[in-house]
């Protein structure tokens, strides 16, 4: 996860494959790496309306969107990717939220 590409020196939050223990192959995600060296891996960013949140289930399972390496698009990272995220290792994920509204307060 992020927080492994932070432990290997990345100090720029971007675009990073990472590969969950249980996967099949790697796969593409948005780290954001904070001033403190910890490495946050973005399930989902909503900005501007843009992308159709409204999907059903199989979409959620995949995900949908797009990552940018600016971190300028919406995406749903996916179900399935989260989950081979967050089940790799006995050791507890720290779940960040950050909400603003529309004109970013």
């Amino acid at each position: 996860d992020c927080q492994d590409i932070a432990n290997k020196g990345a100090r720029k939050s971007g675009l990073y494959f990472i590969k969950p223990q249980k996967a099949k192959q790697s796969f593409l995600v948005y780290c954001e790496i904070d001033s403190y060296g910890n490495g946050w891996t973005v399930l989902q960013r909503r900005l501007d309306g843009s992308e159709d949140f409204k999907k059903n289930w199989v979409q959620y399972k995949e995900g949908f969107g797009h990552l940018s390496p600016d971190d300028t698009t919406e995406f749903w990272l996916g179900n399935e990717k989260i989950h081979l995220i967050t089940t790799q290792s006995t050791l507890p994920y720290t779940l960040r939220i950050e909400l603003e509204d529309w004109s970013g307060k």
